[in-house]
């Protein structure tokens, strides 16, 4: 349905790239460790703009993390749960997600 297609639509990129105000809910309210797999190989920017909303302490343990890639099938299923908690959020009012241009 709908639901499918948003999902979709919606990247983890898309998330990365969100405002403070929007992106501060997600980054709090999702283990640090599912955000350290889902940012491996999503880049400089990505990654500042979501650790920059951590604790320091925090932020220092993913960092650490982001240095040794953890393998294909975790980072796919950290953005998974990452973008479905997006969508969830979303659908809640909680955040905003900018549609897909």
């Amino acid at each position: 349905g709908s639901e499918e297609l948003r999902r979709r639509m919606v990247t983890f990129d898309d998330i990365c790239r969100l405002d403070d105000k929007n992106l501060r809910p997600l980054v709090v309210s999702l283990p640090y460790a599912d955000w350290a797999a889902a940012l491996a190989g999503a880049g400089e920017t990505a990654a500042g703009n979501v650790t920059r909303l951590m604790p320091e302490d925090v932020r220092l343990i993913v960092k650490d993390l982001l240095v040794n890639k953890p393998e294909e099938g975790k980072i796919i299923s950290a953005r998974a749960k990452i973008i479905s908690a997006a969508i969830d959020f979303n659908a809640k009012g909680r955040i905003v997600l900018k549609e897909a241009a």
